[in-house]
């Protein structure tokens, strides 16, 4: 009995460590992206850890003032992962995919853009600061 219990026990410790590690992803996160010649490029991340394993959500960038919708948004323990399509560039529809490893407060983020010979180096996503509450 006692070691059924703690096998029950140890099992929903490691359910429950998931749970926080994929609910971590919930947020908004900041990160500067190199844009070759174009110099740095601001994103913020808007994500939302969902129902097994989803992550939905949204990416600014901030000089074009465009938000676009993320899809097929996945979060397995600290690995996050994301697609964003811009569509109507003058190649077509350019999909851009996202792969994060979590660490706290922090995400590491590499890029793959569809077609592109040349791939960005990675970035760091800060998780930003909570608003305070309105009194």
């Amino acid at each position: 009995m006692k070691k059924t219990v703690l096998t029950v026990a140890f099992a929903f410790t490691l359910f429950a460590a998931g749970l926080h590690a994929e609910e971590a992803v919930t947020g908004k996160w900041n990160a500067t992206a190199d844009a070759g010649p174009q110099g740095p490029m601001e994103l913020a991340f808007d994500l939302k850890a969902g129902a097994a394993g989803a992550v939905t959500g949204t990416m600014a960038i901030t000089a074009m003032g465009m938000e676009l919708p993320i899809s097929d948004g996945k979060i397995k323990g600290k690995d996050v992962s994301f697609k964003v399509v811009i569509a109507g560039t003058p190649n077509g529809d350019m999909v851009i995919g996202y792969t994060g490893k979590l660490d706290g407060d922090t995400m590491t983020i590499a890029t793959k853009i569809d077609g592109a010979p040349d791939q960005p180096p990675p970035m760091v996503a800060k998780r930003a600061a909570a608003a305070p509450a309105k009194k």
